[in-house]
C-alpha cells in the first residue's frame, strides 16, 4: 500500500465539509478538486467510526487474524454487504484486502486465511451489537453456540452458491466468445 495522497486531517476536514455543505458528492468533489469515489469512501468510514476512522494507520505490515478475516467475510455474506461497505464497517485499508481474503478462502479454506506470523492489527474485533447480552445458563450458551454455527453455515453456503454462479457465468461467457 502506497503512502496516502491526503493526510488524516485533510480527510477529516473534507468529510466534515462535505456532510455540512448539503451538496451531493459529485458537486462537492468538483468544487474541491477531489475524486468523488474517494470522498464517498471517506464519508462511509467517518459515518461508521467518527474521527477514529482517520486515526488508524493502514500499511503493508498490518496483519489480521484468520478469525477476524473470517468474521469480515461472514458479516459481508450475512448482511449482504459490498466490499466498499465492509471496508468502511471494519475500517480496513482498501477493497483489495477483502478481494485477497476471498480468493484465499475459496482456494484454501480457513487455513489459507492465516497470516504470516499471525501478527494482529490493533483493531481485530468486528463491531459488537449494542443489545447483545451474554448467555447466563448452560442451555442458553449451547443455544447461542448452535445459532452461531447455523449462521456461519448459512453464510458459507450462500457464499459458495454465489461463487459457483460466478464460475458458471464466466465459463458460459468464454464458451460464447469461441
Amino acid at each position: 500500500m502506497s503512502k496516502p495522497k491526503h493526510d488524516s486531517r485533510f480527510q477529516l476536514k473534507a468529510v466534515q465539509g462535505f456532510l455540512a455543505s448539503g451538496l451531493n458528492a459529485t458537486q462537492y468533489s468538483q468544487q474541491n478538486n477531489l475524486c468523488r469515489s474517494t470522498l464517498c469512501s471517506w464519508a462511509r468510514r467517518y459515518q461508521e467510526h467518527g474521527k477514529a476512522a482517520f486515526k488508524v494507520k493502514h500499511s503493508v505490515t498490518t496483519r489480521y487474524t484468520k478469525d477476524f478475516k473470517l468474521s469480515v467475510l461472514k458479516t459481508m455474506q450475512a448482511k449482504n454487504l459490498t466490499k466498499k461497505a465492509a471496508t468502511a464497517l471494519f475500517n480496513l485499508g482498501g477493497n483489495s484486502t477483502i478481494d485477497r481474503w476471498q480468493k484465499e478462502y475459496v482456494q484454501g479454506g480457513l487455513d489459507a486465511l492465516k497470516s504470516k506470523g499471525e501478527r494482529v492489527a490493533a483493531k481485530t474485533h468486528p463491531p459488537q451489537k449494542a443489545n447483545s447480552k451474554k448467555p447466563s445458563t448452560p442451555e442458553e450458551l449451547l443455544l447461542a453456540q448452535k445459532q452461531e454455527e447455523i449462521d456461519y453455515l448459512r453464510a458459507e453456503v450462500a457464499y459458495l452458491k454465489k461463487l459457483d454462479a460466478l464460475i458458471r457465468n464466466k465459463k458460459s461467457a468464454t464458451k460464447k466468445k469461441r
